[in-house]
Formats: structure tokens, C-alpha cells, sequence
């Protein structure tokens, strides 16, 4: 980030963002991301043997059974703790991926609209 401090007078600081370093915005989103990505993976887990210690996945099909499927029907067959460890993880991947892309998109865009326009300018008052 290039940032200047300039004080104009005793009242008042000029902040001035000029452009943003394009690795350390991917570096910065890439450990955020990951951060949360660890996070929201633990929840869902975690979501999952509440839910399945409570029996939501033992219950029958409320309104009957599916077309086509077995008369012993539940949702634990369906729903696996493997299922939802693979979906758990392909979801924070694609979490990392995009994030650290959106970031790296927005610092580009962000720099390219600096040079012509100058940056973000910021007053503060006392």
C-alpha cells in the first residue's frame, strides 16, 4: 500500500492511497481466506454431529417415502459424515480460490483507476 501523511495544518491530516501492491493484496486474502475457510470447515462438522447426535438424520421421510427408494428410508444413508467432510472441503477450497481471485481482480482494477484518477484522498479534521 502506498500511503502519504501530509499535514497541511494544525487542524487537519491529508491521507492519500496511491495504489496497492498486487502481492501483498493476494498474500493478505490468501490468509484471511484460509483462516476462514478452517473455520467455516470446523462449523460445518461440527453442525453435522449436532445435528446427527439430535437424530434430524434418523428420522423417516415425513410425507412418505421418495420415489423409488427403499421402504427404510432415512436421511443418514443419504448423508454421510464422509459426504459431508468431501462437501466441507470443496467448499473452503473454492472459498480460498475465489477470495484470493477477488482480491487480486480488485487491486488491479483498483490500481489501474488510481493512476488515472489519482487515488482515494482522505481529510481529517481535528
Amino acid at each position: 500500500m502506498n500511503t502519504k501523511l501530509v499535514k497541511s495544518s494544525s487542524s487537519q491530516a491529508v491521507l492519500r492511497l496511491g495504489s496497492i501492491n498486487v502481492v501483498s493484496a493476494a498474500r493478505t486474502a490468501f490468509v484471511f481466506s484460509l483462516a476462514f475457510s478452517v473455520v467455516m470447515f470446523l462449523l460445518i462438522l461440527m453442525l453435522y454431529m449436532f445435528l446427527n447426535f439430535a437424530g434430524v438424520f434418523n428420522i423417516s421421510a415425513v410425507g412418505g417415502t421418495p420415489e423409488g427408494a427403499p421402504a427404510d428410508f432415512t436421511l443418514s444413508n443419504a448423508i454421510s459424515p464422509w459426504t459431508v467432510l468431501i462437501f466441507s472441503l470443496i467448499l473452503a477450497g473454492t472459498n480460498v480460490f475465489t477470495f484470493t481471485t477477488g482480491a487480486i481482480i480488485f487491486s488491479v482494477i483498483y490500481n489501474v483507476i488510481a493512476r488515472i484518477t489519482g487515488g482515494l484522498r482522505f481529510t481529517f479534521y481535528r
